[in-house]
């Protein structure tokens, strides 16, 4: 079973007068859905970039992904083998179409063929409700005429990852019910 553990984590910005995170010590086992809640502020984005290694190490105490630190991995490959990170805003290329948004990760970090990399996009494409008929629109024009939601969907790595770090994914999506 894949796990990613904190053990004793800590991390303050500079010249910050509190820690955003104050000794966090949580597994988490792959497989299973986790939230982290909090008001804003609380250092739920903070946490995540640090499981997510990216270029935020804890100023105190150790990540672990399957007892392994993460401090001694080549960050470059655990973000694209183990640990993939589905942001709150886009980060989309308005240059590519649908399926070259999803397909050219899997080229430039997984060494997929183009062809075959973009006939993965599709099908996990049309896994998310995106028809073939759409895959070739910019994203532009697609998110015009569609649900604002897909987006949010298309980064999802294609790849297999041991886990997928969220930040508030569905912040971009239209509202289906409405809370009180």
């Amino acid at each position: 079973m894949n796990k990613l553990t904190l053990e004793n984590v800590s991390y303050a910005y500079k010249g910050a007068e509190r820690k955003a995170l104050d000794d966090i010590s949580v597994e988490f086992q792959g497989g299973k859905i986790y939230a982290v809640i909090g008001p804003s502020g609380s250092g739920k984005t903070t946490l995540l970039s640090i499981l997510a290694g990216l270029d935020i190490p804890p100023t105190e105490g150790e990540v672990f992904i399957n007892n392994t630190k993460l401090s001694t991995l080549d960050l470059d490959q655990y973000r694209r083998e183990q640990v993939s990170m589905i942001f709150q805003a886009f980060h989309l290329f308005p240059m590519l179409n649908v399926v070259e948004n999803v397909s050219f990760p899997m080229e430039l970090n997984g060494g997929v063929e183009r062809a075959e990399a973009r006939t993965r996009a599709k099908v996990f494409l049309n896994s998310v409700g995106i028809t073939d008929e759409n895959t070739d629109a910019s994203p532009q024009t697609f998110r015009a005429v569609n649900s604002n939601g897909w987006p949010s969907r298309a980064p999802w790595r294609v790849a297999r990852v041991s886990f997928s770090l969220m930040n508030r994914p569905g912040t971009s999506t239209r509202r289906t019910a409405e809370y009180r």
